[in-house]
C-alpha cells in the first residue's frame, strides 16, 4: 500500500493534519503512523515526535518553512522560552499537537478545539473539504479574528475522528464570556499570541519575563500582593481580568476557583504579562528582546489598569 502525505492547507493545526494522515492511509492511531515513519526512513535513534514532525515535512516538502513552526503552537512555546519537545515520545508528541489550554479542569478545557462556520464555509469553496485551523486553537480565543463571530468548541476526540469537520455543530461560550473577551487585556493578549504566530520570536532568557513582571506590578503591590509565588500573582491580577472570562478558562470547576503553585502554566504567564503591561508594544519588547529594564510607557494606560474588580 502506498504511503500517502497530503499536503497541510493553509494555517492546518498539526493534529488535524496527521489525523488526516492517519485515516487516509488507514493506520490505527498516531503511534502506528509514527512508526511506519521511522520504519520507512530506517531511523531508530529517535522516539521524538520532533524527528516525526521533522521527516513529515520531508514528505510534504512544505515552502512555509518548519512543519512545526507552521502548524502548531511551537512559536508561541518557543515565545515563552519553553522546552516544545521532551525527551520522551509521547509527551513530546502532546506538547505539539495537545490543545493549549491553560489550565486543566477548567470549562473551557473540556472542550478545546475550535471552529469558525465562516472559514469552514471557505474552506469548503476553495478547498472542497474544511479543516481545523491553528488560528483558532490559541487559548482563551472565542472570536474569529478574520470574521469577528463566535467560534464552536468542541470535545478532546473531536479533531482526531473528524479531521475534516463539514457538517460538525459544536457549543458557542455564553454571552457573558463574549462580551469579556473584548477586554482591552484580553484583546491585548491576543494580539501577542497572534504576532507570535505570524512573526516567530524566541524569548532569550525566561527570568526577564519574571522580573518585568514585577517591574510592571510594582504600583499594585501590596504586603498580601508581593509577586513571591504564582498564586499571589495570581491575586495581585485577578481583578485586572473580567470575571466570566476568568471563570470560563482559568478557574478550575472542581477546586472552587483556586489556582494554586501546582497548576501553573506558561500560557498564564504570558495573560499575566499582558494585564500588567501598559501596552502591547510593552508586552513585546520583553518577549522579543529579554530586556527587564523597561520604561513605562506614556501611552493612556487603559482600562486594564485600573484596580477595582470588574463587575458583572
Amino acid at each position: 500500500m502506498t504511503f500517502v502525505v497530503p499536503l497541510p492547507f493553509p494555517d492546518e493545526y498539526v493534529s488535524g493534519h496527521i489525523a488526516r494522515i492517519v485515516r487516509l492511509n488507514q493506520f490505527l492511531d498516531y503511534g502506528h503512523l509514527r512508526r511506519h515513519i521511522l520504519r520507512q526512513h530506517n531511523d531508530r535513534r529517535s522516539r521524538t515526535f520532533r524527528n516525526g514532525c521533522e521527516l513529515i515535512e520531508q514528505q510534504v516538502a512544505s515552502p512555509a518553512g518548519s512543519y512545526a513552526e507552521s502548524h502548531s503552537m511551537v512559536p508561541l512555546l518557543d515565545l515563552l522560552a519553553v522546552e516544545a519537545v521532551v525527551s520522551e515520545g509521547t509527551d513530546a508528541r502532546n506538547r505539539i499537537t495537545r490543545p493549549f489550554i491553560f489550565l486543566p479542569g477548567t470549562r473551557a478545557a473540556t472542550c478545546p478545539w475550535k471552529l469558525c462556520q465562516f472559514c469552514r464555509q471557505e474552506d469548503i469553496e476553495r478547498f472542497d473539504v474544511a479543516y481545523w485551523h491553528r488560528a483558532h486553537q490559541l487559548p482563551g480565543q472565542e472570536t474569529c479574528a478574520r470574521h469577528g463571530i463566535p467560534l464552536m468548541h468542541f470535545p478532546h476526540a473531536t479533531i482526531h475522528e473528524v479531521p475534516n469537520p463539514e457538517e460538525s455543530m459544536g457549543e458557542f461560550a455564553s454571552s457573558a464570556v463574549l462580551r469579556d473577551e473584548s477586554s482591552p487585556v484580553i484583546q491585548r493578549y491576543l494580539r501577542v499570541c497572534a504576532e507570535a504566530l505570524r512573526r516567530p520570536q524566541c524569548c532569550r532568557n525566561r527570568n526577564h519575563i519574571w522580573l518585568a513582571l514585577r517591574d510592571f506590578g510594582g504600583p499594585l503591590q501590596t504586603r498580601r500582593y508581593e509577586l513571591g509565588t504564582h498564586a499571589s500573582l495570581t491575586r495581585l491580577v485577578s481583578p485586572l481580568l473580567p470575571r466570566h472570562w476568568m471563570k470560563e478558562h482559568i478557574f478550575r470547576q472542581a477546586e472552587g476557583g483556586v489556582i494554586n503553585d501546582r497548576g501553573w502554566t506558561d500560557g498564564l504567564l504570558l495573560l499575566y504579562l499582558c494585564a500588567l503591561a501598559p501596552s502591547f508594544e510593552a508586552v513585546w519588547q520583553v518577549l522579543s528582546s529579554g530586556d527587564s529594564t523597561l520604561r513605562r510607557s506614556t501611552e493612556t494606560s487603559e482600562a486594564a489598569h485600573t484596580t477595582e474588580p470588574t463587575q458583572a
